[in-house]
């Protein structure tokens, strides 16, 4: 079961192929499982790199993300027995290898600027606050029920159903910073979801990568530290930040739902002072200055 978050993903890549098909056989022309070749997903891979988005060049990581989920798509169609003897042998095609990039985090001084470049009632800024206290994926933030926190004993319930990967499934509990707590405390009523979204329908638990890449650059923060995904940069700066105050690096990859391998096997997850490492995590605004904005002027 796909997150809905990538869900819509996959879906939006896949739709841009059977748009380019479409164009390439002609706005009448059948569409059939028989036209799946190795050789048109290269083509479709190279005239991928005309114009994207605004007009723009795509880049190498971008055609090659968009064309692994048709190969996906190929391969999951070719192993069902109702669609396996209709579609073409899998092939898969040679595209640019990835290049390796210098992970670049921001400070909690710089996710504070986010924060503040949100004007006080909008709900992105709630969203901001709560991945920046706790480093999930936004669609797991997105997803929190007030229920999900228990007050008295400052703990978060990340239930498994929110998980990513075979270790976030399994879900956790974990503390966390009586920092949010006491924002969230000014939040109105504590019932149903956290964030309340302004989205309506499927989309209303789905929050745009736009409205926080604008937020970003709206605070000034370097480009490196967020540019392609402005909201997993919170998580990246959680961890980061929490390394830079000298927390246990077992302790961090738990709090974030990571796997700690063989290791996590004999680990009790109560012996790696969470608590403590909680603490680390400084008050908004306590890292540094925030950076001043005329919030007037954002949309919420």
């Amino acid at each position: 079961m796909l997150a809905p978050g990538t869900a819509e993903r996959y879906a939006r890549n896949l739709e841009l192929f059977l748009r380019w098909l479409k164009a390439r056989e002609g706005a009448r022309a059948r569409l059939h499982p028989d036209l799946l070749t190795q050789t048109l997903v290269e083509e479709f891979y190279h005239d991928l790199a005309g114009n994207g988005r605004h007009g723009r060049p795509r880049t190498a990581p971008t055609r090659r993300k968009i064309v692994e989920v048709l190969q996906l798509a190929w391969e999951w169609a070719a192993g069902r027995d109702d669609l396996g003897p209709l579609v073409p042998r899998p092939a898969r095609i040679e595209m640019l290898p990835r290049v390796p990039v210098l992970t670049v985090a921001p400070t909690w001084a710089e996710m504070d600027a986010v924060v503040g470049a949100f004007d006080p009632d909008a709900w992105h800024r709630k969203l901001a606050i709560l991945l920046r206290f706790t480093g999930l994926r936004v669609q797991q933030a997105m997803s929190l029920l007030w229920v999900d926190f228990d007050l008295d004993r400052q703990t978060l319930h990340v239930r498994g159903e929110l998980g990513k990967s075979r270790q976030e499934k399994r879900g956790r509990i974990v503390p966390v910073s009586a920092h949010l707590l006491e924002i969230m405390s000014g939040w109105g009523r504590r019932e149903a979801y956290v964030i309340t979204s302004n989205r309506k329908g499927r989309r209303e638990r789905l929050a745009r990568p736009r409205d926080m890449r604008r937020a970003w650059e709206r605070a000034g923060v370097r480009e490196a530290a967020w540019r392609g995904r402005p909201h997993h940069a919170f998580r990246k700066g959680f961890v980061s930040g929490l390394r830079a105050e000298g927390a246990d690096p077992d302790a961090v990859e738990v709090l974030v739902g990571h796997s700690l391998g063989l290791k996590g096997v004999y680990t009790d997850p109560d012996s790696l002072a969470l608590r403590a490492t909680i603490e680390k995590i400084p008050a908004l605004g306590g890292a540094g200055e925030i950076v001043s904005l005329d919030v007037h002027r954002h949309q919420k």
